[in-house]
């Protein structure tokens, strides 16, 4: 990850450097970047394109605007992220995350001035006050609200999907020992991961993804294999 940072990504590796003076702050914000914008284009397409293409398209799940669908799912999608990553921050006992700082740090970092719009601060809130399971459960009747087909795709998805959020964070930390611990809880739910010829379940740095699986989001076929 040599990329120049962005201005806005820049301002959150000083505040993160002023939090934690020992982080190394560019890397865990270029990674954690990496991690989730993959996650968020890929989880998209599982649950929109990879339904299409193995269910069919169905005239009752049509969006009137197939942009306002992607910019409203991706964005439920990114607000997720923020709070699963905040949690598995503060589940690991990384320093920054022992407070609500990492949260809106990460917030910031992730959402923009969308951070500071009412809905966006309704859904934070709301998360917050979840269990795991129950943030899970209404993430997924968010997306059935502004995606209705997402409800098509295999059951699975919605277990891994925050686990993957979980594994991402633990990588922009360094945590690899939490990183394969998550993997293998992975592999438990979904034995056909570690099937793949290419990566044998491996676990990838943020942003890479293996072209055959999806790994670290599978494809409909990985989600659905019985091997």
């Amino acid at each position: 990850m040599t990329q120049a940072l962005t201005d806005r990504q820049a301002d959150s590796a000083n505040q993160l450097k002023l939090r934690d003076p020992t982080a190394d702050a560019e890397r865990i914000v270029q990674s954690l970047e990496a991690g989730l914008s993959l996650l968020v284009d890929r989880f998209y397409a599982r649950i929109h394109f990879d339904v299409e293409t193995q269910v069919g398209r169905d005239s009752l799940y049509e969006p009137l605007s197939e942009d306002k669908t992607c910019e409203e799912t991706q964005g439920a999608i990114e607000v997720y992220q923020v709070v699963e990553s905040a949690w598995a921050a503060r589940e690991f006992g990384y320093p920054v995350a022992q407070d609500e700082w990492y949260l809106e740090w990460l917030a910031e970092l992730r959402l923009g001035p969308r951070r500071r719009t009412a809905e966006t601060v309704r859904q934070l809130a709301s998360y917050q006050t979840k269990s795991p399971d129950a943030r899970r459960k209404a993430f997924m009747n968010q997306l059935l609200r502004v995606l209705p087909e997402s409800g098509r795709s295999p059951l699975v998805l919605s277990v891994l999907f925050p686990t993957t959020i979980h594994l991402a964070t633990a990588l922009a930390f360094g945590d690899r020992v939490r990183a394969d611990a998550v993997r293998n809880q992975q592999i438990a739910w979904l034995p056909a991961i570690d099937g793949c010829h290419r990566c044998h379940g491996a676990v990838y740095v943020n942003g890479e993804s293996c072209p055959v699986c999806g790994n670290p989001l599978w494809t409909y076929r990985w989600l659905t294999s019985t091997d």
